[in-house]
Protein backbone atom coordinates (compact mmCIF):
# COMPACT_ATOMS: atom_id res chain seq x y z
CA UNK A 1 0.00 0.00 0.00
CA UNK A 2 1.72 3.10 -1.36
CA UNK A 3 2.55 5.67 1.57
CA UNK A 4 1.67 2.95 4.18
CA UNK A 5 4.30 1.02 5.48
CA UNK A 6 3.67 -2.04 7.89
CA UNK A 7 5.55 -2.56 10.65
CA UNK A 8 9.46 -4.13 10.62
CA UNK A 9 10.03 -7.51 10.16
CA UNK A 10 6.27 -8.01 10.40
CA UNK A 11 4.73 -11.27 7.93
CA UNK A 12 2.51 -10.54 5.15
CA UNK A 13 -0.96 -10.18 5.96
CA UNK A 14 -2.98 -13.58 5.56
CA UNK A 15 -5.98 -11.49 4.02
CA UNK A 16 -5.49 -8.57 2.71
CA UNK A 17 -6.53 -5.08 3.54
CA UNK A 18 -5.68 -6.71 6.73
CA UNK A 19 -7.73 -6.58 9.82
CA UNK A 20 -6.51 -3.20 10.71
CA UNK A 21 -3.09 -1.11 10.64
CA UNK A 22 -2.06 -1.26 13.96
CA UNK A 23 1.90 -0.25 13.59
CA UNK A 24 1.50 1.10 10.58
CA UNK A 25 3.35 3.81 9.83
CA UNK A 26 2.69 6.97 7.30
CA UNK A 27 5.57 9.59 6.71
CA UNK A 28 3.24 12.52 6.38
CA UNK A 29 4.54 16.64 5.84
CA UNK A 30 4.83 18.31 8.92
CA UNK A 31 2.64 22.63 8.68
CA UNK A 32 4.29 25.08 6.77
CA UNK A 33 6.29 26.76 8.94
CA UNK A 34 8.38 23.73 10.73
CA UNK A 35 8.40 22.17 7.15
CA UNK A 36 12.22 24.29 5.89
CA UNK A 37 13.78 22.92 9.05
CA UNK A 38 12.02 18.62 9.03
CA UNK A 39 9.91 18.15 5.69
CA UNK A 40 8.29 14.90 7.18
CA UNK A 41 7.54 13.19 10.12
CA UNK A 42 6.68 9.48 10.97
CA UNK A 43 3.11 8.75 12.09
CA UNK A 44 2.84 5.56 13.72
CA UNK A 45 -1.21 3.92 14.15
CA UNK A 46 -2.01 2.44 17.30
CA UNK A 47 -5.53 1.62 18.49
CA UNK A 48 -8.58 1.37 16.17
CA UNK A 49 -10.72 4.12 17.69
CA UNK A 50 -13.63 4.21 14.78
CA UNK A 51 -14.26 1.97 11.86
CA UNK A 52 -17.37 2.38 9.48
CA UNK A 53 -18.35 -0.86 7.66
CA UNK A 54 -20.02 0.13 3.85
CA UNK A 55 -20.10 -0.96 0.57
CA UNK A 56 -21.03 2.71 -0.38
CA UNK A 57 -19.16 5.67 1.05
CA UNK A 58 -16.31 7.26 2.64
CA UNK A 59 -15.18 4.12 4.73
CA UNK A 60 -13.92 6.67 7.64
CA UNK A 61 -11.62 5.23 10.02
CA UNK A 62 -9.94 6.19 13.35
CA UNK A 63 -6.74 5.28 14.93
CA UNK A 64 -5.40 6.88 17.90
CA UNK A 65 -1.24 7.30 16.86
CA UNK A 66 2.06 8.58 17.60
CA UNK A 67 4.02 11.47 15.85
CA UNK A 68 8.13 11.28 15.16
CA UNK A 69 7.89 15.11 15.98
CA UNK A 70 5.82 17.02 18.90
CA UNK A 71 2.78 18.74 17.31
CA UNK A 72 0.17 20.56 18.43
CA UNK A 73 -0.29 23.99 20.67
CA UNK A 74 0.04 22.02 23.51
CA UNK A 75 3.14 19.09 22.98
CA UNK A 76 2.84 16.21 24.44
CA UNK A 77 -1.04 16.06 23.45
CA UNK A 78 -2.95 12.89 21.79
CA UNK A 79 -3.58 12.55 18.25
CA UNK A 80 -5.60 10.60 16.46
CA UNK A 81 -5.06 9.70 12.29
CA UNK A 82 -8.33 9.74 10.38
CA UNK A 83 -8.80 7.78 6.86
CA UNK A 84 -11.73 8.70 5.07
CA UNK A 85 -12.18 7.64 0.91
CA UNK A 86 -13.58 11.15 -0.52
CA UNK A 87 -15.08 10.95 -4.22
CA UNK A 88 -12.02 12.92 -5.98
CA UNK A 89 -13.75 16.15 -6.87
CA UNK A 90 -14.96 16.95 -3.34
CA UNK A 91 -12.38 19.77 -1.90
CA UNK A 92 -10.66 17.77 1.12
CA UNK A 93 -11.68 18.84 4.56
CA UNK A 94 -8.26 20.57 5.36
CA UNK A 95 -9.81 23.47 2.91
CA UNK A 96 -12.73 23.70 4.60
CA UNK A 97 -10.88 24.08 8.24
CA UNK A 98 -8.54 26.56 6.56
CA UNK A 99 -10.66 28.85 5.37
CA UNK A 100 -13.38 28.36 8.42
CA UNK A 101 -9.68 29.32 10.65
CA UNK A 102 -9.14 32.70 8.61
CA UNK A 103 -11.44 34.02 9.43
CA UNK A 104 -11.89 33.18 13.01
CA UNK A 105 -14.38 30.86 13.54
CA UNK A 106 -13.89 29.27 16.84
CA UNK A 107 -14.89 25.73 18.01
CA UNK A 108 -12.99 23.71 15.05
CA UNK A 109 -10.56 20.94 15.72
CA UNK A 110 -6.61 21.64 15.61
CA UNK A 111 -5.40 20.02 12.59
CA UNK A 112 -1.48 19.11 12.20
CA UNK A 113 -1.28 17.38 9.07
CA UNK A 114 -2.88 15.95 5.69
CA UNK A 115 -1.99 14.23 2.62
CA UNK A 116 -3.26 11.86 -0.14
CA UNK A 117 -2.59 8.48 -0.42
CA UNK A 118 -4.17 6.95 -3.38
CA UNK A 119 -6.89 7.04 -6.00
CA UNK A 120 -9.11 3.93 -7.13
CA UNK A 121 -8.25 4.46 -10.46
CA UNK A 122 -4.36 4.28 -9.50
CA UNK A 123 -2.78 1.16 -11.12
CA UNK A 124 -4.72 -2.13 -11.28
CA UNK A 125 -7.61 -0.73 -9.20
CA UNK A 126 -8.65 1.31 -12.07
CA UNK A 127 -10.31 -1.89 -13.49
CA UNK A 128 -13.29 -0.98 -11.14
CA UNK A 129 -13.54 2.75 -12.76
CA UNK A 130 -13.79 0.69 -16.41
CA UNK A 131 -16.66 3.39 -18.51
CA UNK A 132 -19.67 2.65 -20.30
CA UNK A 133 -19.92 2.88 -23.90
CA UNK A 134 -22.11 6.25 -23.37
CA UNK A 135 -18.87 7.35 -21.11
CA UNK A 136 -20.52 6.89 -17.55
CA UNK A 137 -18.32 5.62 -14.65
CA UNK A 138 -20.08 2.84 -13.30
CA UNK A 139 -17.87 3.47 -9.80
CA UNK A 140 -17.14 6.64 -8.38
CA UNK A 141 -13.18 7.84 -8.67
CA UNK A 142 -12.56 8.32 -4.47
CA UNK A 143 -8.97 9.26 -3.00
CA UNK A 144 -7.79 8.09 0.53
CA UNK A 145 -7.09 10.80 2.45
CA UNK A 146 -4.99 10.93 5.95
CA UNK A 147 -5.56 13.74 8.24
CA UNK A 148 -4.03 14.15 11.67
CA UNK A 149 -5.66 16.18 14.67
CA UNK A 150 -5.82 16.47 18.49
CA UNK A 151 -7.58 13.44 20.26
CA UNK A 152 -10.51 14.53 21.81
CA UNK A 153 -13.41 13.49 23.92
CA UNK A 154 -16.44 11.90 22.53
CA UNK A 155 -19.47 13.72 22.85
CA UNK A 156 -21.60 10.56 24.57
CA UNK A 157 -18.69 9.84 26.46
CA UNK A 158 -18.06 12.95 28.24
CA UNK A 159 -22.19 13.52 28.50
CA UNK A 160 -22.21 9.30 30.56
CA UNK A 161 -19.53 10.49 32.81
CA UNK A 162 -20.83 13.72 33.99
CA UNK A 163 -23.10 14.60 36.40
CA UNK A 164 -23.96 18.08 35.21
CA UNK A 165 -24.92 16.67 31.51
CA UNK A 166 -28.34 18.22 31.37
CA UNK A 167 -26.50 21.68 31.52
CA UNK A 168 -23.70 20.45 29.08
CA UNK A 169 -26.09 19.61 26.12
CA UNK A 170 -27.63 22.90 26.56
CA UNK A 171 -24.01 24.27 26.49
CA UNK A 172 -23.58 22.59 23.76
CA UNK A 173 -25.82 23.18 21.49
CA UNK A 174 -25.60 26.97 22.24
CA UNK A 175 -21.61 26.98 21.16
CA UNK A 176 -22.74 24.56 18.23
CA UNK A 177 -25.41 27.30 17.11
CA UNK A 178 -22.90 30.07 16.99
CA UNK A 179 -19.95 27.87 15.41
CA UNK A 180 -22.70 26.72 12.59
CA UNK A 181 -23.85 29.86 12.13
CA UNK A 182 -20.22 31.68 11.89
CA UNK A 183 -19.31 28.97 9.30
CA UNK A 184 -22.53 29.96 7.28
CA UNK A 185 -22.08 33.55 7.05
CA UNK A 186 -18.12 34.11 8.06
CA UNK A 187 -16.43 31.30 6.23
CA UNK A 188 -19.90 30.51 3.83
CA UNK A 189 -19.40 27.04 4.89
CA UNK A 190 -22.39 24.39 5.09
CA UNK A 191 -21.16 21.42 7.38
CA UNK A 192 -24.15 19.28 6.86
CA UNK A 193 -23.47 16.34 8.77
CA UNK A 194 -24.14 17.33 12.33
CA UNK A 195 -24.27 14.45 14.89
CA UNK A 196 -22.91 13.11 18.17
CA UNK A 197 -19.86 10.95 16.51
CA UNK A 198 -18.78 14.89 14.92
CA UNK A 199 -18.77 16.76 18.38
CA UNK A 200 -15.71 16.71 20.55
CA UNK A 201 -15.23 17.71 23.65
CA UNK A 202 -11.99 19.44 25.31
CA UNK A 203 -11.88 21.16 29.00
CA UNK A 204 -10.87 24.77 29.08
CA UNK A 205 -10.25 26.66 32.24
CA UNK A 206 -12.53 23.87 33.90
CA UNK A 207 -15.34 24.21 31.35
CA UNK A 208 -16.26 21.94 28.66
CA UNK A 209 -15.40 23.46 25.02
CA UNK A 210 -17.29 22.04 22.48
CA UNK A 211 -15.55 21.24 18.98
CA UNK A 212 -17.52 20.67 15.72
CA UNK A 213 -15.16 17.69 13.84
CA UNK A 214 -15.57 15.93 10.48
CA UNK A 215 -15.89 18.43 7.62
CA UNK A 216 -16.06 15.73 4.73
CA UNK A 217 -20.09 16.63 3.91
CA UNK A 218 -19.01 20.36 4.47
CA UNK A 219 -19.76 22.36 0.95
CA UNK A 220 -18.58 26.14 0.58
CA UNK A 221 -22.08 28.26 -0.31
CA UNK A 222 -22.91 31.64 -2.21
CA UNK A 223 -24.13 34.53 -0.06
CA UNK A 224 -27.63 33.18 -0.66
CA UNK A 225 -27.15 30.19 0.67
CA UNK A 226 -26.80 28.08 -2.45
CA UNK A 227 -23.89 25.37 -3.18
CA UNK A 228 -20.82 27.13 -5.03
CA UNK A 229 -19.70 24.06 -6.86
CA UNK A 230 -21.98 21.07 -8.15
CA UNK A 231 -21.72 18.35 -6.22
CA UNK A 232 -18.54 15.92 -6.60
CA UNK A 233 -20.91 12.13 -5.31
CA UNK A 234 -23.48 10.46 -6.57
CA UNK A 235 -24.75 9.67 -3.07
CA UNK A 236 -26.64 12.60 -1.11
CA UNK A 237 -25.20 10.97 2.29
CA UNK A 238 -25.19 12.19 6.01
CA UNK A 239 -26.08 10.85 9.34
CA UNK A 240 -29.68 9.89 8.96
CA UNK A 241 -31.02 10.04 12.55
CA UNK A 242 -29.79 13.53 12.59
CA UNK A 243 -30.91 14.51 9.60
CA UNK A 244 -33.21 17.50 9.33
CA UNK A 245 -37.22 16.77 7.79
CA UNK A 246 -36.73 18.65 4.18
CA UNK A 247 -33.34 16.81 3.66
CA UNK A 248 -35.41 13.55 4.61
CA UNK A 249 -38.19 14.25 2.46
CA UNK A 250 -35.93 15.31 -0.63
CA UNK A 251 -34.20 11.99 -0.37
CA UNK A 252 -37.09 10.26 -0.29
CA UNK A 253 -38.45 12.12 -3.53
CA UNK A 254 -36.23 9.58 -6.18
CA UNK A 255 -38.66 6.61 -4.48
CA UNK A 256 -41.88 8.71 -4.81
CA UNK A 257 -40.62 9.28 -7.89
CA UNK A 258 -40.59 5.71 -9.19
CA UNK A 259 -44.63 5.71 -8.78
CA UNK A 260 -45.49 9.35 -10.00
CA UNK A 261 -43.08 9.72 -12.79
CA UNK A 262 -42.41 13.21 -11.68
CA UNK A 263 -38.77 14.74 -9.94
CA UNK A 264 -38.60 17.54 -8.20
CA UNK A 265 -35.83 19.84 -8.15
CA UNK A 266 -32.90 19.16 -4.96
CA UNK A 267 -33.66 20.80 -1.70
CA UNK A 268 -30.35 22.82 -1.05
CA UNK A 269 -28.75 22.07 3.10
CA UNK A 270 -28.77 25.11 4.95
CA UNK A 271 -27.98 26.21 8.23
CA UNK A 272 -31.41 25.95 9.43
CA UNK A 273 -31.28 21.96 8.49
CA UNK A 274 -27.96 21.96 10.17
CA UNK A 275 -29.68 23.62 13.63
CA UNK A 276 -32.45 20.95 13.22
CA UNK A 277 -29.62 18.46 13.37
CA UNK A 278 -28.76 19.38 16.65
CA UNK A 279 -32.28 19.43 18.04
CA UNK A 280 -32.47 15.70 16.96
CA UNK A 281 -28.46 15.25 18.60
CA UNK A 282 -29.29 16.98 21.94
CA UNK A 283 -32.87 14.44 22.33
CA UNK A 284 -31.04 11.60 21.03
CA UNK A 285 -28.36 12.44 23.89
CA UNK A 286 -31.41 12.78 26.56
CA UNK A 287 -32.49 9.40 25.62
CA UNK A 288 -29.36 7.50 25.47
CA UNK A 289 -26.76 9.19 28.17
CA UNK A 290 -28.65 8.26 31.22
CA UNK A 291 -26.74 4.70 32.87
CA UNK A 292 -29.92 4.42 35.17
CA UNK A 293 -32.07 3.59 32.53
CA UNK A 294 -29.86 0.55 31.84
CA UNK A 295 -31.99 -3.14 32.95
CA UNK A 296 -35.36 -0.74 33.27
CA UNK A 297 -38.28 -1.39 31.54
CA UNK A 298 -37.83 2.33 29.59
CA UNK A 299 -34.32 1.12 28.03
CA UNK A 300 -36.50 -1.09 25.44
CA UNK A 301 -38.70 1.47 24.78
CA UNK A 302 -36.00 3.95 23.48
CA UNK A 303 -33.93 1.24 21.74
CA UNK A 304 -37.25 0.63 19.90
CA UNK A 305 -38.20 4.09 19.34
CA UNK A 306 -34.45 4.93 18.30
CA UNK A 307 -33.71 2.06 16.20
CA UNK A 308 -36.34 3.53 13.74
CA UNK A 309 -34.51 6.61 13.37
CA UNK A 310 -31.97 4.43 12.23
CA UNK A 311 -33.30 1.92 10.08
CA UNK A 312 -36.58 3.17 9.06
CA UNK A 313 -37.85 4.29 5.60
CA UNK A 314 -36.66 7.83 4.60
CA UNK A 315 -40.47 9.40 4.56
CA UNK A 316 -41.10 7.10 7.91
CA UNK A 317 -38.17 8.62 9.62
CA UNK A 318 -38.97 12.31 8.16
CA UNK A 319 -42.88 11.36 9.26
CA UNK A 320 -41.81 10.92 13.05
CA UNK A 321 -39.79 13.96 13.35
CA UNK A 322 -42.62 16.13 12.13
CA UNK A 323 -45.12 14.13 15.16
CA UNK A 324 -42.32 15.47 17.57
CA UNK A 325 -42.26 18.99 15.70
CA UNK A 326 -46.00 19.50 16.13
CA UNK A 327 -46.88 17.36 19.22
CA UNK A 328 -43.71 15.23 21.29
CA UNK A 329 -45.61 14.32 23.97
CA UNK A 330 -44.79 10.80 22.47
CA UNK A 331 -41.16 11.07 23.08
CA UNK A 332 -41.25 13.04 26.59
CA UNK A 333 -42.28 9.85 28.28
CA UNK A 334 -39.37 8.16 27.17
CA UNK A 335 -37.02 10.78 28.58
CA UNK A 336 -35.26 9.52 31.57
CA UNK A 337 -35.79 11.85 35.29
CA UNK A 338 -31.93 12.37 34.64
CA UNK A 339 -32.79 14.81 31.81
CA UNK A 340 -36.53 15.82 32.59
CA UNK A 341 -36.24 19.59 33.00
CA UNK A 342 -34.66 19.62 29.50
CA UNK A 343 -38.33 19.10 27.82
CA UNK A 344 -39.65 22.65 27.92
CA UNK A 345 -36.26 23.56 26.37
CA UNK A 346 -37.45 21.17 23.69
CA UNK A 347 -41.05 21.99 23.23
CA UNK A 348 -39.69 26.09 22.45
CA UNK A 349 -37.42 24.67 20.14
CA UNK A 350 -40.13 22.43 18.43
CA UNK A 351 -42.35 26.17 18.51
CA UNK A 352 -39.42 27.64 16.32
CA UNK A 353 -39.75 24.48 13.35
CA UNK A 354 -43.24 24.55 13.48
CA UNK A 355 -43.41 28.48 12.42
CA UNK A 356 -40.73 27.70 9.87
CA UNK A 357 -42.27 24.51 8.45
CA UNK A 358 -45.31 26.23 8.23
CA UNK A 359 -43.55 29.27 6.37
CA UNK A 360 -41.92 26.26 4.12
CA UNK A 361 -45.36 24.71 3.12
CA UNK A 362 -46.31 28.30 1.91
CA UNK A 363 -43.31 28.57 0.08
CA UNK A 364 -44.53 25.39 -1.77
CA UNK A 365 -47.40 27.03 -2.89
CA UNK A 366 -45.53 29.28 -4.67
CA UNK A 367 -44.94 29.59 -8.41
CA UNK A 368 -40.88 28.82 -9.26
CA UNK A 369 -40.44 32.25 -10.43
CA UNK A 370 -41.70 34.10 -7.17
CA UNK A 371 -40.25 31.34 -5.16
CA UNK A 372 -36.90 32.68 -6.31
CA UNK A 373 -37.32 35.59 -4.44
CA UNK A 374 -38.45 34.37 -0.92
CA UNK A 375 -36.45 33.88 2.03
CA UNK A 376 -35.25 30.53 1.65
CA UNK A 377 -32.56 30.93 4.07
CA UNK A 378 -34.43 32.10 7.54
CA UNK A 379 -37.79 30.80 6.25
CA UNK A 380 -39.19 34.75 6.75
CA UNK A 381 -37.19 35.47 9.61
CA UNK A 382 -38.86 32.73 11.85
CA UNK A 383 -35.38 30.73 12.12
CA UNK A 384 -32.35 32.72 13.17
CA UNK A 385 -29.95 32.44 15.21
CA UNK A 386 -31.31 35.31 17.55
CA UNK A 387 -34.88 33.73 17.30
CA UNK A 388 -33.76 30.36 18.54
CA UNK A 389 -31.56 32.18 21.38
CA UNK A 390 -34.31 33.90 22.82
CA UNK A 391 -36.40 30.93 22.79
CA UNK A 392 -34.00 28.42 24.63
CA UNK A 393 -32.67 31.23 27.23
CA UNK A 394 -36.42 32.21 28.60
CA UNK A 395 -35.72 33.41 31.78
CA UNK A 396 -36.61 31.21 34.63
CA UNK A 397 -39.80 33.07 35.98
CA UNK A 398 -41.91 33.11 32.50
CA UNK A 399 -40.84 29.47 31.69
CA UNK A 400 -44.05 28.21 33.15
CA UNK A 401 -46.47 30.71 30.65
CA UNK A 402 -44.48 30.09 27.61
CA UNK A 403 -44.38 26.18 28.36
CA UNK A 404 -48.69 26.68 28.70
CA UNK A 405 -49.12 28.54 25.30
CA UNK A 406 -46.99 25.89 23.45
CA UNK A 407 -48.65 22.99 24.76
CA UNK A 408 -51.33 23.17 22.29
CA UNK A 409 -52.10 20.34 19.84
CA UNK A 410 -50.77 21.24 16.04
CA UNK A 411 -51.67 18.81 13.24
CA UNK A 412 -48.39 17.73 10.99
CA UNK A 413 -50.41 16.93 7.58
CA UNK A 414 -49.38 20.12 5.73
CA UNK A 415 -45.77 19.49 5.87
CA UNK A 416 -44.70 17.17 4.50
CA UNK A 417 -46.39 18.01 1.46
CA UNK A 418 -46.41 16.13 -1.86
CA UNK A 419 -42.52 15.13 -4.36
CA UNK A 420 -44.25 17.09 -7.04
CA UNK A 421 -44.39 20.21 -5.07
CA UNK A 422 -41.11 20.67 -4.08
CA UNK A 423 -38.43 23.23 -5.18
CA UNK A 424 -35.36 23.84 -4.57
CA UNK A 425 -34.83 25.64 -1.36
Amino acid sequence: MQGVTPPKGSKYPANFPPANLTGYTIKMPLPNKRRARQPQMVVTLDKPLFCQYALVGRHTTVYTATTSVAVGRKKGRAVIVKLSQQAKGRKPEQDFLATALEVDVDHLPELHSSMDLWSLSDGIRSVFLKRDPAHNEIFEDRILRAIVYTQYTPLQQFLAESSDAPEYIRLMVDQMMECLHDLRYKAKIIHRDVSPNNIMVEMRNGEPFFILNDFDLATFVKDNGMRLHPASSKHRTGTLPFMAVEILLDMDKPVAAAKTRRVGLQIAHRLRHDWESLLWVALWCMLTMDPDVSGTELEPQIVSFLSDWETGEFRNIANAKITIIYNATNVYDLVPLRFRSLIPWIKRWCRILRDGHDVATEHRELSRKVLGQADRETLNGTITLGKLKEAMHVPEEVREEVEENLSGDCSPDAVSGSEEEAEEW
